[in-house]
């Protein structure tokens, strides 16, 4: 029931489906454990003479094992149905959340995903099964067609997989058909759906969808039709063909053989045992373990389909934003490969495992194995190096098939220290993880139930938190994850990891002590006995290495668990969940309360990179700018600031909640309207150490980023520490959240008034002195006055003299630097040797965009303009600063210059300069719909930018992005989709719908009206007591259009949430001499929102483009474009052109929100 979204009903037929679709690939799982057990446990009995013999004939019995593994699978997942449809009656669900309870939606997913899902597992696990007649093979079965499916699904552009990029018509039908499990066709269908439909439509079993279902039903018939065929129901007798001429030529060469003479058996009597004689037989072991284990055709297989798994996973990891690619690093790559490593690594150890620890009972070769005078210690080690062995080989191989991607794709040198990390970082865990499991089937009475427990320990060690084991000490294995930065290398948590794995190696060593004791020798005895006579088993010398295991374990887990819990206070879910609501019980009362405001900032930043530190030290200048006198000031400093120093001039300190960070100050004297004050502040940022998780990354060895707010203490009340989970907060009885934006209806009078008075927010000068390890290079916003060199340490001073907007960021690192004056400002970017690849056109781009920006909007307000690298532990891809961009590594800095399609580098330099007009010139009132001011004019310079560098006809493939994004953004919208006027945290709202608004009120108004509406914008609330919202931005656009009809399509844009869904139906030509005769119809609905759902509008009047384009030969040419009324919700073409048309499309400059792109375009059929 988490699947669907918190939008859509936890048991809507959506829901279930998808819940269900995913399910079943799970089950694959459970399916490979059914069909070993059922097709080759004849086998493993000795029980084929006696089956074969029996009058059944091979199609009733292949027809019988492989219903009962299809019957046995359909039991698990209808019991996995039944607990989906009573899970949300006894568990606590919103009531908005939870829709009618229907059968139907249950039993159909069952009927046309799961089913034919199982059918086609099952027949492909059963062909496997039948004509290996190996185990193993079976297991390998599974895992490839587990494994398969994924890649397929990159293969095919799965729209779960897209990558941000709409998939076109050509995508989404060869998704549909190729896909095994049919959830490309679901999705195909119902990708746009609202919520409101999510909760009651069921998908159709027709078009694509149908389609699917029968051509893999069809193909699960060809498999099992091929599987009888070539299975043999009767015991291999006398060979044929090749296999007999081979068995008299050595029947031949036999016979030539001179007898040897026969002695008479002597018992032999084992030599005394002795270390030379353990380490000769655990060699020998090991070296049969290894053979039998690795050398075989189904290891082989094994890894081949790893390599294609790796090899893929590492080629999507290529993939980026808006279609884009990146360049490959050898860091980017290894990543990509942590995750599929461990799930695939951990289902392949579960599987072998059962294979490695049973596999003398199986073949029947125990009683001679364990009449051996070698102790269990041999056989336990033997094994234990061999499954062991298989993570490290996986990992070898990925790095191999990654290393391929990377030579094959260019770009970044290789770093072969970088890829052999995979081994430390994954590697590792999985080897300890073979330990555990191996040690559940030494306990276990069978394989099947030491299966069932390597499952469950795999599920406890990744996702333990869903029991309650939520602290990393509690779930075994578990380590905090280190990614790799080409600035920061692996980051603050590499020696977290390895702390955590040097506790688990001593649980482990323990675990094989155990394992040791109780492996199974000679008769079967129970466990409980097996485990009582561990001390014997082990004898002197291993019990003093059990002893030292307890021991080793304890003192480990004793210090980490002092670093994670004291030094560095490890936090649960539900304790931060209970400090939340703390804080906002304590000082909610706080929200609103006058308190001055801080007008200036000198800061001091020693930045100790190597031991991650910084010491900070600052003198704020505190206004009052309200018209009362204050007389307490509340000061909130972050939860992670440490050895905190504070003082305020005339005022003393009353009250200290070190618990919330809160310091308040009485004043001596109570301070009047206008008057102003010092706070003087120290505080450490130390992100060293050894930590169970919330690690911080803005103080790092290369690439320090440190902001303004973690920099700086607060004053009066903070909003961000409130629970936004409406469910949490109806449970803690908190009422209605301290709304971040502020509604317009209620509030903007008054968000005015403040703003006019320079109240909320205050802007600020900033005059910051930094200091660095001399390898490095500091850098903050503003005019850089002095620079020297005190102590074998870096120091810098910028100032800011003009007030900016306070927000701001410092930094440290080893750059390098290019720098281009352009007029009056100096360009400047700062950024990690290796990755120059993109400078020239990120400073070509900044210095367009101040070029055509400053020509439209006004110039630049600042002397430099600031372009810094950080490393990609941050989520943006990018942050504008007042005179100061940051740009992660990843994305952005290493786009690949050589591919087409949309230009991220450009697109994103673009829309960041943009950013000094729209939101640090602009600085709109936070209420609500201030983020369209913000990010949807800043999308709509982005385009401007761009189409002056790279023509009108580079838009539109921009502005499809924006579109997918709108209209998938809309369908998880748990509320009701508010309207450009009110905006709050929607980026779906913003970055989606307003790129495209703002694009087709531009072509609406044209460029000089539009251009002249926002700049009367900039001119009236420019400046840091300007107070813009989105009533006004509308009624300036509204006032720039030139007819009521053009007004109307303003409003719609901002007042309404209105789709079209438009399409191309027909498209014929006739030649007529040397010239054709076009004739072509579309269709135009238009519908509305209205609460959660639509209403259908009339559409007629309505004006959309039409656009002819030429055949491929003559490159696509446009032959003709122009605007068409609708009438009666259709458009009909008729057109005589010079040359045969190729193509028709309807709105080919995205000036429409259409539910359905893909069949926009249509190509032209001769009459």
């Amino acid at each position: 029931t988490g699947y669907g979204g918190d939008a859509v009903h936890v048991n809507s037929p959506y829901s279930v489906m998808q819940s269900m679709g995913l399910l079943s690939l799970i089950c694959v799982l459970v399916l490979t454990i059914f069909c070993a057990n059922a097709m080759l446990r004849d086998v493993e009995h000795g029980m084929t003479e006696l089956i074969f013999s029996r009058p059944i004939g091979k199609t009733r019995y292949l027809a019988s094992r492989f219903l009962g593994v299809l019957l046995a699978g359909m039991t698990v997942m209808t019991i996995g149905a039944a607990v989906l449809m009573l899970a949300p009656l006894g568990l606590q669900v919103e009531p908005d959340r939870l829709g009618p309870a229907r059968i139907l939606s249950y039993v159909w997913p069952l009927l046309t995903l799961v089913l034919p899902n199982l059918i086609v597992a099952s027949s492909l696990l059963v062909a496997v099964a039948t004509l290996s007649r190996s185990t193993i093979a079976t297991y390998v079965g599974g895992i490839a067609l587990y494994a398969l499916y994924w890649v397929t699904a990159l293969l095919v552009s799965w729209p779960l997989m897209a990558g941000g990029a709409p998939p076109t018509a050509e995508e989404l039908a060869r998704a549909a058909m190729l896909d095994p499990f049919g959830l490309s066709a679901f999705f195909e269908q119902s990708r746009y759906w609202l919520p409101a439909e999510r909760d009651v439509r069921t998908v159709e079993l027709s078009g694509r969808y149908l389609w699917n279902r029968l051509v893999w039903l069809g193909v699960a018939g060809v498999v099992l039709a091929l599987v009888r065929a070539r299975f043999q129901f009767h015991v291999s007798g006398a060979p044929t063909g090749a296999r007999a001429r081979r068995w008299r030529w050595l029947s031949t060469a036999a016979n030539d053989v001179t007898p040897v003479p026969v002695q008479a058996y002597r018992p032999l009597t084992p030599s005394p045992g002795g270390p030379n004689a353990f380490w000769c037989a655990l060699q020998a072991a090991t070296r049969l373990e290894l053979r039998q284990l690795l050398r075989g055709w189904t290891f082989v297989t094994l890894l081949a389909l790893w390599a294609f798994v790796a090899g893929m996973e590492a080629f999507g990891q290529l993939g980026s934003e808006y279609g884009t690619r990146v360049l490959a690093t050898s860091g980017l790559l290894a990543d990509a490969l942590q995750v599929p490593l461990l799930l695939f690594g951990s289902i392949t150890i579960v599987y072998f495992a059962a294979e490695v620890a049973w596999r003398e009972r199986i073949v029947g070769f125990d009683p001679l194995a364990d009449a051996t005078p070698a102790s269990n210690a041999v056989f336990y080690l033997a094994k234990l190096a061999a499954l062991s062995a298989i993570p490290l080989v996986l990992g070898l191989v990925g790095i191999v098939a990654a290393l391929g991607v990377q030579v094959l794709n260019g770009g970044m040198p290789v770093q072969p220290l970088v890829y052999l990390s995979l081994l430390w970082f994954t590697g590792v865990p999985l080897v300890l993880l073979s330990v555990g499991v191996l040690a559940v089937q030494a306990i276990s009475s069978n394989r099947w139930l030491g299966m069932l427990g390597g499952v469950v320990l795999v599920v406890v060690s990744r996702q333990g938190a869903m029991i309650g084991l939520e602290h990393p000490m509690l779930q075994f294995t578990t380590a905090p994850s280190v990614s790799h930065s080409d600035l920061d290398g692996f980051g603050p948590a590499a020696m977290s990891f390895a702390a955590f794995m040097l506790y688990w190696s001593a649980f482990a060593l323990l675990l094989a002590c155990v394992s040791w004791g109780v492996w199974r020798r000679g008769l079967d005895a129970g466990a409980r006995a097996r485990i009582a006579a561990m001390p014997r088993v082990w004898g002197r010398a291993g019990t003093r290495v059990a002893i030292a295991a307890i021991a080793l374990f304890v003192a480990i887990g004793g210090a980490l668990f002092w670093q994670t819990n004291v030094v560095h206070a490890w936090e649960s879910a539900d304790a931060n969940t209970a400090w939340r609501t703390d804080y906002e019980r304590t000082y909610r009362w706080l929200a609103g309360t006058p308190q001055p405001r801080i007008v200036a900032v000198r800061i001091a930043v020693d930045m100790h990179p190597a031991k991650r530190r910084a010491d900070v030290r600052g003198t704020l200048t505190l206004e009052n700018r309200h018209s009362q006198p204050l007389d307490t000031l509340w000061v909130v400093l972050g939860r992670d600031a440490e050895r905190v120093r504070m003082s305020v001039s005339d005022a003393r300190l009353v009250r200290h909640d070190a618990r919330f960070g809160v310091h308040v100050f009485a004043l001596e004297r109570p301070m009047a309207p206008a008057a102003q004050l010092e706070l003087q502040y120290a505080l450490t940022l130390d992100r060293a150490g050894v930590r169970a998780a919330g690690f911080e990354y803005d103080v790092a060895a290369n690439g320090t980023y440190i902001t303004s707010s973690d920099a700086m203490p607060s004053l009066g009340y903070r909003g961000r520490y409130e629970l936004s989970d409406s469910v949490e907060r109806h449970e803690r009885d908190l009422g209605i959240a301290t709304a971040q934006y502020a509604p317009l209806s209620a509030a903007d009078s008054l968000a005015t008034e403040a703003r006019r008075a320079g109240q909320d927010p205050a802007w600020i000068t900033l005059d910051a002195t930094l200091s660095t390890s001399a390898d490095q290079t500091a850098l903050a916003p503003g005019r850089l006055v002095r620079a020297w060199t005190q102590n074998g340490r870096r120091y810098v001073r910028y100032v800011v003299d003009r007030p900016i907007t306070p927000r701001f960021a410092v930094t440290s690192g080893r750059y390098a630097v290019r720098k281009v004056q352009h007029g009056a400002v100096r360009v400047e970017m700062w950024f990690h040797p290796e990755h120059d690849h993109n400078i020239d056109r990120m400073l070509v781009t900044a210095t367009r965009s101040l070029d055509v920006l400053g020509a439209r909007f006004g110039a630049y307000p600042h002397a430099t303009l600031r372009m810094v690298e950080v490393p990609l532990w941050w989520r943006f891809g990018a942050f504008a600063a007042p005179g100061m961009l940051f740009f992660t590594e990843d994305r952005g800095m290493l786009a690949d210059a050589r591919a087409g399609d949309v230009n991220l580098v450009t697109r994103r330099v673009a829309h960041e300069v943009s950013h000094q007009w729209w939101g640090h010139t602009v600085d709109p009132l936070n209420v609500v719909g201030s983020l369209t001011i913000v990010e949807s004019l800043a999308k709509y310079s982005e385009q401007l930018v761009v189409a002056s560098m790279r023509g009108e006809g580079a838009v539109p493939p921009m502005l499809a992005f924006d579109h997918n994004r709108y209209l998938q953004g809309r369908t998880g919208e748990r509320d009701m989709e508010p309207t450009l006027l009110a905006t709050t945290d929607q980026s779906y709202m913003y970055y989606g719908k307003g790129a495209i608004a703002m694009h087709a009120i531009h072509d609406l108004l044209g460029d000089s009206a539009m251009t002249r509406a926002l700049a009367t914008l900039l001119a009236t609330d420019g400046g840091p007591r300007g107070a813009a919202t989105t009533p006004g931005l509308h009624a300036l656009l509204r006032a720039a259009a030139r007819s009521d009809a053009d007004r109307r399509v303003v409003d719609e844009w901002f007042t309404a949430r209105v789709v079209y869904d438009l399409g191309a139906e027909t498209a014929t030509t006739t030649p007529m001499g040397e010239r054709h005769r076009l004739t072509a119809s579309f269709r135009v609905d238009k519908r509305t929102l209205r609460g959660r759902t639509e209403e259908a509008l009339s559409a007629d009047g309505a004006l959309i483009d039409i656009a002819v384009s030429a055949e491929e030969s003559q490159g696509h040419r446009v032959l003709y474009v122009g605007e068409h009324a609708v009438v009666r919700g259709r458009i009909e073409l008729s057109l005589t052109l010079p040359v045969r048309p190729g193509s028709v499309e309807i709105d080919p400059s995205v000036r429409r929100i259409d539910r359905d792109r893909s069949d926009n375009r249509r190509r032209v059929v001769d009459q």
